[in-house]
């Protein structure tokens, strides 16, 4: 029986254009995407000539099960000492690009 869900929530970070192989994020919970598109249309002789639709930001929301800083740190631009497992945050973090799925 097919079944309607959500599972599986997958990432990779994307470096010099090409992603890096696929990491597990967590149990996936829920998710929700909010996107903005520009729409613009010319009318010319009493009638639509042309319609344009462009995708200008988005933002997706994920809800998980579990907040591994193994898994979070990098996604945040953070470090993790392997040492003393804590998470070392500076004010010149910044969070990589990354593809979801």
């Amino acid at each position: 029986m097919a079944q309607i869900g959500l599972r599986h929530f997958k990432y990779s970070p994307i470096e010099n254009d090409a992603y890096t192989g696929a990491k597990k994020l967590a149990g996936a919970i829920e998710s929700k995407a909010s996107l903005n598109i520009a729409e613009a249309e010319l009318y010319s002789d009493d009638e639509l000539s042309e319609k344009a639709q462009e995708f200008t930001k988005g933002t997706l929301t994920l809800t998980v099960d579990e907040d591994s800083d193994t898994v979070f740190a990098p996604l945040l631009g953070h470090e993790k000492d392997e040492t003393t497992g804590e998470v070392i945050k500076t004010t010149d973090d910044v969070a990589p690009f990354v593809r979801f799925w």
